[in-house]
């Protein structure tokens, strides 16, 4: 199962209930959260990374590899997880050691030209200043880090073609007027 390039505004992803599946090979990464993360100690081999978590309570994930995450609001349970290269508002909210960072105030980390609900999530160019961290790979922790950023409202960053006005017939060997409109999503 993979999750990525996602933007859950108001939810997360919990298991609710008890269920025996067993299931494995789960990656959840580069996604904006809103609510919490919380599986049972039947999955296995979950790696969770590079995402930005804002909800105010605790993820609980059971055995996961937990890295390269922002935690704006809430913290992570251990429940045997491998919790490394993350950042915390909370004091607590991260275990200590294995480059997590806690008590981190985020006012500066994010870059303030971008102020969509998915880009304002973007770091600064500035954030080691106010966050030394670093993803465990080198690369620039939270959505917009890792092997596949988040892409802004799902838009890629190639030319796209927003308007077409051409005639509804044409004659054949004549030319035909076409209108164009692109724009750039750079």
């Amino acid at each position: 199962m993979i999750i990525t390039r996602c933007y859950f505004a108001n939810t997360g992803i919990y298991q609710n209930g008890n269920f025996t599946h067993v299931v494995s090979n789960v990656v959840i990464s580069n996604n904006y959260f809103g609510g919490s993360i919380g599986m049972a100690n039947t999955f296995s081999n979950v790696t969770i990374a590079n995402n930005v978590f804002n909800w105010n309570g605790s993820h609980a994930p059971f055995g996961a590899e937990i890295k390269n995450n922002i935690f704006v609001l809430g913290s992570v349970a251990v429940n045997n997880n491998n919790i490394h290269h993350n950042a915390a508002s909370g004091a607590a909210s991260l275990p200590a050691g294995n480059n997590n960072l806690n008590s981190i105030v985020f006012t500066n980390v994010f870059n303030p030209a971008f102020t969509s609900d998915d880009q304002k999530w973007r770091l600064s160019p500035t954030y080691l200043t106010f966050m030394n961290l670093v993803g465990d790979d080198g690369s620039v922790p939270g959505m917009y880090g890792g092997n596949t950023p988040y892409k802004p409202s799902g838009v890629p960053a190639i030319p796209a073609v927003y308007q077409l006005t051409a005639p509804a017939t044409a004659i054949q060997g004549a030319p035909v007027n076409v209108t164009i409109g692109t724009r750039s999503n750079d």
